[in-house]
């Protein structure tokens, strides 16, 4: 009967010591399945906020090239108020001389 106790025990350790390196496994699975996850989250994150950036890279980039257009529009004005002008002064002069 010793014997065949002894050899029970022996089969519950050699099965505890295999269901215990297959737990470290999973334990290493698990932390390898966080560490992605957490990986994940952070690229989530910055591709978030390279959005933003390029977002407010764009509208900097329309303000820039709207200014030289803004610059044209005020010379054209002044020039055409300085046209005007003249000629309204020429008509006040009392025109062809």
């Amino acid at each position: 009967m010793d014997e065949n106790l002894a050899v029970a025990l022996q089969e519950v350790k050699d099965r505890s010591l295999r269901n215990e390196g297959r737990i470290e496994k999973l334990e290493e699975n698990q932390q390898a399945l966080n560490d992605l996850a957490l990986s994940v989250r952070e690229l989530a994150t910055d591709q978030d906020n390279m959005k933003n950036d390029i977002t407010e890279i764009k509208t900097d980039v329309k303000e820039l090239t709207a200014k030289p257009a803004k610059r044209w529009d005020g010379l054209v004005d002044k020039l055409l108020y300085a046209v005007v002008g003249a000629f309204a002064a020429w008509l006040l002069t009392g025109g062809a001389v």
